[in-house]
């Protein structure tokens, strides 16, 4: 999901987003009625987490950063095995990881003319 356009600013069609968070939705719905068919260490590592937190905006900025941090370690790790097959342990499957951060709140009030945004 990219970052929403800012008012007058570059940015992609919102429309876009929507359609990746459908296919995101699409794909975890079919994980959560197929995961009693997968092999049982499959059912018990498949996780779905929500957390709420109240943040400043440069707390998520930080949170987003160590997520990022932990991520590229990972994918350090693992890149080989996107393009190479052979790389690939045998009982390993393509595994999706999902993260969102944004305020479940709009803000109280707004400095965007919306008779002047894009």
């Amino acid at each position: 999901m990219v970052r929403p356009r800012p008012a007058g600013g570059p940015g992609l069609d919102p429309a876009l987003d929507r359609v990746l968070l459908d296919r995101y939705v699409q794909r975890l719905r079919r994980f959560v009625d197929d995961a009693p068919t997968y092999p049982p260490q499959w059912y018990a590592a498949g996780t779905g987490q929500q957390h709420h937190f109240h943040l400043t905006a440069a707390e998520l900025t930080e949170f987003v950063s160590a997520y990022r941090d932990l991520v590229a370690g990972f994918t350090a790790r693992f890149d080989a095995r996107r393009t190479d097959p052979g790389s690939r342990p045998a009982d390993a499957l393509p595994v999706e990881l999902l993260f969102f951060g944004y305020p479940v709140q709009p803000p109280a009030a707004s400095d965007v003319d919306p008779t002047t945004a894009c």
